[in-house]
C-alpha cells in the first residue's frame, strides 16, 4: 500500500488561500501553493470584519456612532438567517465553531501582526483613514485602540506628517468628532490634530506605503518619532493621551517591542489607523501569510494557473505559467481561491464566467452571463446590489457547481470571495469568509483526499 501523501494544489495566495494551504498541509497533505500578485489581500486595511448586526444601521438615539453591536456570534446567526445564499448560512449548526477556528488559525499564523481580540465576544470599534469608523472582530496590534472603550478624558490626536502626500488630519478630526457625538449629550472623548512639519529633505512621501518604506530603518523612524514628541510637547490646551497616525511606521510588522519603544520615546500611545489602499497592513499581512506556509513545509510558487487537466470529474493537473515558462503540476486535490473580478478568478469578457473551469457566475442563484449591470444595481448608492454578491455557486462541502448543480469535479474546493452569495461591504464579514472559508476548505480537501486514498488501498 503506498504512503505517499495525496498533492494538493491551491491557487490563490491572499487569506483564504494560505489558511486552505496551511490547513491542508497540517492535515497531511504536500501542498503547492499558486501566489499570483494583486487581489484583494494587499488592500487590507488592517480589520479582521466577521459580522456586524449595525452594518447599514443609521446611529441616532438608540444607537450611538461608537455602538458595538451584538456579540459576534450571534450577528453571524443573525446574517446566515438573513441571506441564506451566504457563505455562513451554508455551514448550518457549524457555523459558530467553523469561524471561531478560522480566526484562531489566522492569528496562528501570523504572530508577528499580534492580532487583538476582545474576551467579551464583541467587534472592536475603529476609526479609518477617512475619519469613519469600522467594527471588526480581529485588528494587529499597531492597529489596536478600541474607540469605544475611551473615556470623557481621553483625548485622541490626529497626526497629520507634513512628509506625506494625500493625508489631511483636519477632516479625520472632524469625522471622528461627528460620529462620536451621535446619539450621546456629551461626547464620549475629544479629537484634535497634530501636525508634524517636514522631517526628511527632498519629496514628500507619495502615499504611506512609500513612507513606510523609509521608516523601516530603526534611525529614519526615530527622527520621525522625534518630531511627534516636539510636537506633542509643543501642543497648547488639550494635550493628546493617544494618537492615532497613517498606517506608515514601517513595513515591517510592529512587535510588542516596536510598539512599546514608540510609546515610550513619544511619552503617549502611539497607533495606526485603519488603512486604505495602496495599504501597508496589505503588505504585512500578505509577508506573514507567506511565511507562515513555507514554514508549515507548503511549496510556494510565484505565478499563475492558466488551466487545469480533468479526466473522470477529477483535476489531476494545473497548467501553471511562471513568466514565459510554462509548466504542468500534477494533483490529486484543488483549491480554488483565486478571489472575484479583482483577483482574477472571475472575468466578464462577451460574458461573466469563472477563469478556470468556465463555470456560469451566480448572483441570487441565477447566472449573470451577459446581462446589462443595471440590471443587477440597484437604483441609489445605499441599495441592494446583486452584482456585488456574484461568485461561483458551491454545495455544502464547497465544492464548485455548474450550471445544472452538478459537481464540476469531485476533487476541487472553493474559497474566499470567489463564492457567490455575500457582499463584503454590505454584510460586515469580508475578511471573515476568507479566512473561514479558507481555512475549512483546507480541513475538506484533505479529509476528501485521506478518504479516496483508504478506499483505493
Amino acid at each position: 500500500m503506498s504512503t505517499k501523501s495525496p498533492h494538493v494544489v491551491v491557487v490563490g495566495g491572499g487569506v483564504a488561500g494560505s489558511l486552505a494551504a496551511i490547513a491542508a498541509q497540517k492535515a497531511g497533505a504536500q501542498v503547492s501553493l499558486i501566489c499570483q500578485a494583486g487581489g484583494a489581500t494587499p488592500a487590507w486595511s488592517g480589520a479582521v470584519d466577521v459580522a456586524c448586526d449595525l452594518v447599514g444601521s443609521t446611529p441616532g438615539p438608540l444607537m450611538p456612532g461608537l455602538s458595538r453591536g451584538g456579540l459576534i456570534t450571534e450577528n453571524v446567526r443573525r446574517l446566515a438567517a438573513l441571506r441564506p445564499r451566504h457563505p455562513y448560512a451554508r455551514l448550518r449548526a457549524d457555523v459558530h465553531s467553523a469561524v471561531d477556528d478560522a480566526l484562531v488559525a489566522l492569528s496562528a499564523a501570523t504572530p508577528e501582526l499580534g492580532l487583538c481580540r476582545r474576551s467579551d465576544g464583541h467587534n472592536h470599534v475603529l476609526a479609518t483613514t477617512m475619519g469613519t469608523v469600522k467594527r471588526a472582530a480581529l485588528v494587529p496590534a499597531s492597529q489596536h485602540l478600541d474607540l469605544a472603550d475611551l473615556t470623557e478624558d481621553t483625548v485622541v490626536g490626529i497626526v497629520e506628517w507634513r512628509d506625506l502626500a494625500g493625508f489631511n488630519a483636519a477632516p479625520v478630526v472632524e469625522m471622528l468628532q461627528f460620529a462620536s457625538r451621535l446619539g450621546t449629550t456629551t461626547p464620549p472623548f475629544s479629537v484634535v490634530p497634530i501636525v508634524v512639519p517636514r522631517v526628511a529633505t527632498g519629496d514628500v512621501f507619495r502615499d504611506a506605503k512609500a513612507m513606510a518604506r523609509a521608516l523601516t530603518d530603526d534611525e529614519t523612524r526615530g527622527r520621525f518619532v522625534q518630531a511627534l514628541k516636539a510636537q506633542v510637547d509643543a501642543t497648547t490646551g488639550q494635550r493628546p493621551t493617544h494618537l492615532l497616525v497613517p498606517a506608515s511606521l514601517s513595513a515591517d510588522a510592529l512587535g510588542d517591542d516596536d510598539l512599546f519603544a514608540i510609546d515610550a520615546d513619544v511619552g503617549v500611545p502611539v497607533r495606526e489607523l485603519l488603512a486604505m489602499p495602496p495599504s501597508v497592513p496589505g503588505h504585512r499581512l500578505g509577508i506573514a501569510l507567506r511565511s507562515a506556509a513555507v514554514a508549515a513545509g507548503v511549496t510556494v510558487v510565484d505565478g499563475s494557473v492558466a488551466d487545469v487537466v480533468v479526466r473522470s470529474k477529477n483535476v489531476v493537473s494545473v497548467v501553471v505559467r511562471r513568466g514565459a515558462d510554462v509548466s504542468d503540476l500534477a494533483c490529486d486535490g484543488l483549491v480554488h481561491a483565486a478571489g472575484r473580478f479583482y483577483g482574477g478568478g472571475l472575468v466578464r469578457d462577451h460574458s461573466a464566467r469563472e477563469r478556470l473551469f468556465d463555470l456560469p457566475v451566480m448572483t441570487e442563484g441565477r447566472p449573470v452571463d451577459d446581462q446589462f449591470i443595471g440590471t443587477l444595481t440597484g437604483d441609489h448608492v445605499d441599495a441592494d446590489h446583486a452584482i456585488f454578491r456574484a461568485g461561483v455557486h458551491v454545495d455544502e462541502e464547497q465544492r464548485p457547481l455548474d450550471r445544472h448543480r452538478e459537481r464540476v469535479a469531485d476533487n476541487v474546493v472553493v474559497a474566499g470571495s470567489i463564492i457567490e452569495g455575500y457582499d463584503p461591504a454590505r454584510d460586515g464579514s469580508g475578511l471573515g469568509v476568507a479566512a473561514t472559508t479558507g481555512h475549512r476548505a483546507g480541513v475538506l480537501i484533505a479529509a476528501m483526499l485521506r478518504g479516496a486514498h483508504q478506499e483505493a488501498a
